[in-house]
């Protein structure tokens, strides 16, 4: 069987079969589609557009793979269309919720939810980054610093899961990009760093990551204190304490490892 191109079933099937694959889960759709990364017109490729024509018309049934494709093409368009959509939301955004996602903010509450949700996700990025620091520092002490540090992590989350509720928003989750770029710094650090340097790497970025959530919470603080809110500012003036503590405590083993 010939298509209009002159292209046979199987010199088809032949171009295609080395093409990446990928399933896209749409959960909004509540399907999954598997859409293949290149169908540029041109490119060896019949386009989508032409098979898009061939399947108006009735066709004699051929095997499951092209028939798979064709399928596939008449869903591109669309498919990419929704891609599109979501990417537009969440392109920094990799903690973020799709349900709960604020693509617009026109109030200065409407910025409180938001920066809640990214200091939530904030906290969790911190969590797991104390794991992996207390893993890679070879001094015992310090782990023990990170540890007591994680304990107190967890209460924060639950600290803000309260602030969620007495402003009545449902918890969620934001992007953090700047949390989740210090951690790829001190992996990168890490990595390429000999045995003895460890624990004033590990130590220093984690110091950094201090004060960034020092100033995200100092933020948050003015922001609920505007709203009236005087609990909320009490959960997330307690978080506060303890960051600053962290952060001083930090300071010092610093200063002590470079002395």
């Amino acid at each position: 069987m010939l298509f209009d191109n002159g292209t046979s079933v199987d010199a088809l099937e032949a171009q295609q079969a080395p093409l990446l694959r990928r399933e896209e889960h749409f959960f909004s759709l509540g399907v999954t589609l598997t859409v293949p990364l290149d169908r540029r017109a041109g490119s060896g490729d019949v386009s989508a557009s032409h098979a898009l024509r061939r399947s108006s018309t009735p066709r004699p049934a051929v095997n499951r793979g092209v028939q798979s494709w064709t399928n596939e093409a008449r869903l591109g368009a669309s498919c990419g269309r929704v891609r599109a959509s979501l990417h537009s939301v969440n392109d920094d955004d990799e903690g973020e919720d799709p349900l709960m996602s604020q693509t617009k903010l026109e109030t200065p509450l409407d910025l409180l939810r938001f920066q809640l949700r990214t200091t939530m996700t904030m906290e969790e990025d911190s969590l797991e980054a104390l794991g992996e620091l207390s893993d890679a520092v070879p001094s015992r002490e310090i782990k023990k610093l990170f540890q007591h540090h994680a304990d107190e992590t967890r209460e924060q989350i639950e600290n803000l899961r309260k602030v969620f509720e007495l402003f009545e928003f449902p918890a969620s989750t934001a992007g953090s990009p700047s949390t989740k770029g210090i951690s790829k710094q001190a992996r990168s650090l890490l990595e390429r760093s000999v045995p003895a340097l460890r624990d004033q790497i590990a130590v220093s970025c984690a110091l950094g990551n201090e004060h960034y959530e020092i100033s995200v919470y100092q933020s948050l603080i003015l922001s609920a204190d505007a709203q009236g809110a005087v609990d909320a500012v009490t959960l997330l003036t307690e978080n506060l304490d303890q960051e600053t503590h962290t952060s001083d405590e930090l300071r010092k083993t610093l200063r002590s490892l470079v002395a």
